[in-house]
């Protein structure tokens, strides 16, 4: 059904383009011209789709969502990183090192460091939210 979607969302680029460029300033122009950004954010991430992602669709009454999640976007951030001479990632929570060293497209041999929180420990707080589920739901 998702690959059907595609080419319709490209004809309402097209028009859309067309119907914006000569309406400027009309009723329904910004709501149109934001859906039409909306849609070419969602043809770009399908035009990456790979191995990667999963697709979740989901119908109610008259509308259909479709959301494209990437897994494991470490070969595009890899094509970023690639484009400079270095990247620095930093957060409090890229622990395990080795996972988020893959996750987010670092090789082996790029090079890591790791320091000690500036915070005092005296001043962390951990809080558990053991209601939150991380699964999609199913429809049966």
């Amino acid at each position: 059904m998702t690959e059907e979607i595609y080419p319709l969302l490209r004809k309402f680029v097209k028009l859309s383009e067309d119907w914006l460029a000569n309406n400027e300033g009309r009723q329904g122009h910004e709501d149109l011209l934001q859906l039409y950004f909306d849609v070419l954010a969602f043809l770009r991430a399908w035009e990456l789709y790979s191995d990667d992602y999963i697709t979740y669709v989901e119908e109610a009454a008259n509308d259909l969502t479709i959301k494209l999640f990437c897994l494991h976007p470490g070969k595009l951030l890899r094509q970023s990183i690639n484009k400079g001479r270095a990247a620095v990632f930093f957060s409090a929570t890229l622990t395990p090192m080795t996972y988020f060293k893959d996750i987010l497209g670092g090789k082996e041999e790029d090079y890591t460091m790791r320091l000690p929180s500036p915070f005092p420990k005296e001043r962390q707080c951990l809080l558990i939210a053991d209601r939150v589920s991380t699964f999609l739901p199913t429809n049966t």
